[in-house]
């Protein structure tokens, strides 16, 4: 009865009907399924005014929110729109056919009432043939009428999209799981609901829709139970039909990113939980809270909205994860988002535990060194710290040196098509150190912060 469509509103319509009926896949939602969807959609579209309130945004000038509108003109309204799928027939040669599911021949021309940021019935530019309106059949209008309900509120509805192969029956996995995850938090509110009550209100996911986007991303991915379950092609749709302001934004990782995200979940999940954890932003008035999975359902995450800006700012970002005290995380960044070698990876994982060593034994762990790395904001004293390094080493007669040839050409002189900044070494060889150090148990508790800015130019 039902199938993904590839336009992002149908399709979470499409999976919200699919996850209230408790379906593996929209192919088995039967027609008696959506016959209970229509029926609940009909129930709290026509008599709870909080759901009224919630969907005011999307189907402006609807039956459904229009205060003059009686019950009984309401109900009579989701008769003919929500059942509308009873009339569907597949479309013949010569049929003006459905603008999503062109197997089905059209019913009726959809306006800005009935599926969002369309135009208003007086309005004809751009509609094809002069006809105002796009057309539409029942199946369609019952999906778009379930899309709310997949959706999370957060200021704006956020929707989510997985663009998938539609002819693959296993194509687009998340997007049930995601409009899941907010039917389950919006039909809960809705229970609690009084009939015929003002009072209450659909749960709030705050303003910040960029952290939302990762956040409900990551936690769709881990209650799908399936590691491989693929976040490729994901978009959050931000939007609003309200009033004379719709408005729409779209929200999307590229795809490297995700998989690093997804990588990390799983592979060095205890340092990038660490890492996150530290990027969440108390809201005001709000600092005692500790971050848990319930209270930063609101809150802004530095981590995650800093993933939208990568990679720009991978240097930037690698301090972020630096927090995580946990070399993995960085190689897995390094190489999923730098595309850096594994070679140059291990080189620079191995100066930064020979300077740490270094530093303990002839330095006499004296903080001084690691700063002059840390904080070398010239190359040629950057190298002349290091060199100096390696002779004191040497007269010592050490049996391995500092570093070989090979090491530090790979390390400092060799370009990149990525990268090519002696900073990164810097940076990253320091990050090293300090785990290294940590590894040793020295006290890390009075080491002041360096914040990135204090090592530029």
């Amino acid at each position: 009865m039902l199938r993904y469509s590839g336009h992002p509103f149908i399709d979470v319509g499409v999976a919200t009907i699919t996850a209230y009926n408790k379906k593996a896949r929209p192919e088995d939602v039967t027609f008696e399924n959506l016959v209970t969807m229509a029926g609940y959609l009909k129930d709290i579209y026509c008599h709870l005014k909080p759901v009224q309130n919630f969907i005011s945004v999307i189907f402006t000038n609807s039956h459904f929110v229009q205060s003059a509108k009686s019950v009984e003109e309401k109900e009579i309204y989701a008769d003919q729109l929500l059942y509308a799928f009873q009339n569907d027939r597949p479309a013949e040669s010569g049929d003006l056919r459905c603008t999503f599911f062109p197997e089905l021949a059209s019913i009726m021309y959809a306006h800005r009432q009935h599926i969002p940021l369309l135009n208003g019935e007086s309005v004809s530019n751009f509609s094809a043939n002069g006809m105002r309106g796009i057309p539409v059949s029942g199946a369609a209008l019952l999906a778009i009428h379930a899309m709310p309900l997949g959706c999370y509120k957060c200021g704006n509805l956020l929707a989510f999209h997985q663009l998938s192969d539609l002819t693959q029956l296993e194509g687009g996995k998340m997007n049930l799981v995601l409009a899941r995850k907010a039917l389950e938090a919006n039909t809960k509110a809705i229970s609690m609901l009084s009939p015929n009550s003002a009072e209450g209100n659909l749960p709030s996911f705050g303003s910040h829709a960029k952290t939302r986007y990762v956040d409900i991303i990551l936690k769709a991915k881990r209650v799908s139970q399936d590691r491989f379950a693929n976040l490729d092609n994901i978009s959050g749709y931000y939007f609003t039909n309200y009033g004379p302001k719709p408005n729409l934004e779209i929200i999307r990782l590229d795809n490297a990113v995700l998989h690093f995200v997804d990588i990390v979940e799983q592979d060095a999940s205890t340092a990038w939980n660490r890492v996150v954890y530290a990027g969440w932003q108390h809201p005001k008035g709000d600092e005692s809270t500790l971050p848990d999975e319930n209270t930063t359902n609101t809150w802004r995450n530095q981590v995650y909205e800093r993933l939208f800006e990568l990679p720009k700012s991978a240097r930037k970002f690698i301090f972020l994860l630096a927090k995580g005290d946990n070399w993995r995380l960085i190689e897995i960044f390094l190489e999923r988002i730098m595309g850096m070698e594994r070679e140059r990876i291990e080189v620079y994982r191995e100066l930064g535990d020979r300077l740490a060593q270094y530093m303990i034994d002839y330095e006499k762990g004296s903080w001084g060194f690691y700063y002059e790395i840390r904080r070398s904001k010239d190359y040629t004293k950057f190298r002349s710290r290091i060199f100096s390094a390696a002779e004191r080493m040497l007269k010592a007669s050490t049996s391995k040196p500092l570093f070989t040839y090979d090491e530090f050409i790979l390390a400092f002189e060799h370009p990149s098509d990525t990268y090519n900044q002696w900073r990164l070494a810097r940076d990253l060889i320091a990050i090293r150190m300090l785990e290294t150090l940590h590894n040793h148990q020295i006290d890390l508790s009075d080491l002041p912060e360096i914040n990135d800015e204090e090592t530029e130019e």
